[in-house]
């Protein structure tokens, strides 16, 4: 399954200008709190410097938010 980010809520400067974000969500991480969660892979690693260093993300975890639900891998997200 494939998803984009297309904005975040608090990032470095220098990440603003890689959104959005290609992510194929590569499985889901069910927990006993939660069912929503997923391993994702980004097409392009993040970067981005902190004070001298360079960092770099290539996998994320996913989530929802609030009362929305990640869609589950095969199956169209219901409105």
């Amino acid at each position: 399954m494939e998803l984009t980010i297309t904005g975040v809520d608090y990032a470095p400067d220098d990440l603003c200008d890689q959104i959005p974000l290609a992510v194929k969500r590569v499985r889901e991480i069910p927990g006993a709190d939660r069912t929503d969660r997923g391993l994702g892979e980004l097409h392009t690693p993040v970067r981005w410097r902190d004070e001298d260093r360079e960092k770099t993300i290539t996998r994320l975890l996913l989530a929802a938010s609030g009362e929305s639900r990640l869609p589950e891998a095969g199956k169209p997200r219901s409105p």
